[in-house]
């Protein structure tokens, strides 16, 4: 009896063994399933990856007619990224039960990811190293007791790049210390050890001229609970010029988190966030910051891009998932939602010789016209945008392809944009010009790199080392850049 019920048991294990593999795949397959059906944000993020990779590819042959070799190249190189890293994914799927299954799974739950992985490799050792680290993946992925280590390109596609991005669990005490000192450029003069760690993500000019440098406390950003955010001495900052260099004046309260993007309307400074817009205003001589905020019923988990029309004194704020746009009235309160959908939020500017909104999204370039609410001009402009401006001298915008593309666009006679020029860099990130328009600066996604670009001669005049965890950027005057940063903020000397 004992012995029936013992092979009974075995049979039933064996049993469940040999299926094992496909009935996870199918358990995956059935929730990702399930998600889509009963979640409207989970379709609409499904829906806006695949208009990602549409428009990437739309736009990737759009720019090959005008910006030729440099586009095809950064095209290849992130091909082969992909390529390299995701062999051993397939190899190990496709030596599974259910293959076909497990493949198609890996590509829905990986998407996200790809855009990480453009600021992988900058050097030609790290290429060869992907290269090793693919192959091996490969070789043991279909050997049962080793499939783990398919993931080993992960290593040099994700791991290396995020520590540099701020790995809060990397970069701390004497490590963080003796990075900032190597750096180049100021950090603010009384800065303190306590304050330094990978928590801080924008810098506000504000009317008055002083700086806020925002950042994560201890209960924001952390992810599980465990890894990012800031910590007890981290948070927000007010800080003052002293010359060429900034020095704290002190804690500001309020507002704090992942705020890297604002705009400046009848003396406030307003900022996006999840279902709100911060104002933020500081009275002749006070210490304290006043900060007000106007709720907004966004649907989506957060906002993206922030223009104020001086025009009308409103402030606009764009549905980061769902892309429309806000218009609210801070002196009343008053709020519209956009009638039209722009597709995937992005960043936003006011053009200033004629109003028209200019907006960023992760392929195209868009003149809106908030009068007839109506998209008049688009322009394949990049495969994965990450940042734009526009120069208030002559509406010429600049804006950063993460694939490895700087690119600027000038008005054309139809109040659109054409294709000028653009220059190769490796992951360029966040982009700015210079109040005289002379200069861009530009940051990569490798959390290190910040060049000057002069505008006239269309070269590199300057690079600089700085980071790690590098966020935002503001140009403080024509010849000095704040760069946010694990040092809190870094003051460059452009030239």
């Amino acid at each position: 009896m004992l012995r029936r019920a013992a092979d009974t048991a075995v049979s039933v294990l064996r049993w469940i063994h040999r299926r094992l593999e496909s009935a996870i795949a199918l358990g995956l397959a059935v929730f990702a399933i399930k998600q889509v059906a009963v979640a409207p944000t989970a379709r609409r993020v499904l829906w806006v990856l695949g208009q990602l990779v549409k428009g990437a590819i739309a736009s990737a042959l759009a720019l090959d007619a005008v910006d030729g070799a440099a586009t095809r190249w950064t095209v290849v190189a992130a091909i082969a990224k992909v390529a390299l890293g995701w062999a051993p994914a397939v190899a190990l799927a496709w030596s599974m039960r259910g293959q076909r299954l497990w493949v198609a799974l890996g590509c829905l739950f990986t998407l996200p990811l790809l855009p990480f992985t453009l600021r992988a490799c900058p050097t030609p050792s790290s290429w060869i190293a992907l290269v090793l680290l693919s192959w091996a993946g490969v070789f043991f992925a279909r050997r049962q007791s080793n499939r783990f280590l398919a993931a080993l390109p992960m290593l040099e596609l994700i791991v290396l790049p995020y520590l540099d991005h701020g790995w809060d669990l990397w970069w701390t005490g004497a490590r963080l210390e003796a990075r900032c000192a190597r750096n180049d450029g100021q950090r603010p003069v009384n800065v303190t050890r306590d304050a330094l760690a990978p928590a801080y993500f924008g810098v506000h000019v504000l009317p008055d001229a002083s700086v806020l440098l925002t950042g994560e406390t201890e209960d924001e950003g952390r992810l599980f609970g465990l890894i990012g955010g800031g910590n007890e001495h981290t948070g927000s900052w007010l800080l003052r010029r002293r010359g060429a260099d900034l020095e704290i004046e002190g804690r500001a309260e309020r507002p704090t988190g992942n705020l890297w993007n604002s705009c400046t309307l009848n003396g406030e400074t307003w900022l996006p966030r999840a279902g709100m817009i911060l104002g933020v205003s500081r009275a002749a001589g006070s210490p304290e910051l006043g900060v007000r905020s106007i709720r907004i019923p966004m649907e989506g988990f957060d906002a993206a891009g922030i223009a104020c029309d001086g025009r009308s004194g409103k402030v606009l704020v764009m549905e980061a998932l769902f892309g429309y746009v806000w218009e609210v009235s801070p002196e009343t309160g008053a709020m519209q939602r956009g009638a039209v959908s722009l597709g995937a939020g992005g960043l936003m500017k006011f053009r200033p010789s004629d109003g028209r909104l200019v907006l960023m999204q992760p392929d195209v370039i868009l003149v809106y016209s908030l009068e007839d609410h109506r998209i008049e001009h688009r322009i394949p402009a990049g495969i994965a945008q990450m940042g734009f401006d526009v120069c208030p001298r002559d509406g010429a915008v600049v804006s950063a392809d993460f694939t490895g593309r700087v690119r600027v666009f000038a008005q054309d006679p139809a109040a659109g944009y054409r294709f000028d020029w653009g220059l190769g860099l490796f992951a360029p990130r966040r982009v700015a010009f210079s109040p005289d328009c002379a200069r861009i600066a530009v940051t990569s996604g490798n959390d290190r790199d910040v060049w000057i670009v002069d505008r006239a001669s269309r070269k590199v005049v300057a690079t600089y080392s700085v980071g790690p965890s590098v966020r935002g950027i503001a140009f403080l005057s024509d010849d000095v850049l704040a760069v946010a940063d694990a040092c809190t903020v870094t003051s460059l000397r452009v030239p």
